[in-house]
């Protein structure tokens, strides 16, 4: 006898593919159409995926966790928020919320703000600590405000589909 659940999600997904980046030690799904960067030296890790045509992203990065506890993601997660107030005074963070992210227990961060061009921005910062809790995990996902709802089914799936292989 076998048993099993099937989740469906609401609205098409467009053609997907994934990219493994050894340097931050995550795998991530995104649509075919964006282009990915990884990064990975002495002081960054980084691994994007970004669509082209407009500033819609979704970002990994990986820190050494200073007290393996929930106050390191807390804490990267304001010298984002902060980062992103220098450049867009108008940027408003809403309260951060439990959230899965690559399948474990994480936070999640929505925030909003206007960029230099002028567009209305919304975007929200994941955070996960890995099992070991020697790393943390940033998720950065943004979007034109307009187009976050739309978007957000993909997001999700994003989050769901990424997966954790540091292992050092």
């Amino acid at each position: 006898m076998t048993d099993g659940r099937t989740l469906v999600l609401p609205g098409e997904l467009p053609p997907m593919t994934s990219y493994n980046s050894t340097g931050v030690g995550a795998s991530i799904s995104y649509p075919e159409t964006w282009a990915v960067t990884d990064i990975a030296d002495n002081e960054v890790s980084v691994i994007a995926a970004r669509d082209p045509a407009n500033p819609t992203f979704f970002g990994v990065t990986v820190w050494l966790a200073t007290t393996g506890t929930d106050n390191d993601i807390f804490q990267l997660f304001q010298l984002y928020l902060d980062a992103v107030k220098a450049d867009s005074p108008d940027l408003t963070a809403d309260p951060r919320e439990s959230f899965t992210v690559a399948g474990r227990p994480g936070w999640i961060n929505p925030y909003h703000y206007t960029n230099k061009d002028g567009q209305a921005i919304r975007g929200s910062l994941a955070g996960v600590l890995t099992a070991d809790k020697k790393y943390t995990f940033i998720v950065v996902i943004e979007a034109n405000a307009d187009d976050w709802d739309r978007q957000l089914p993909l997001f999700n799936v994003m989050l769901d589909r990424m997966t954790i292989t540091r292992t050092d």
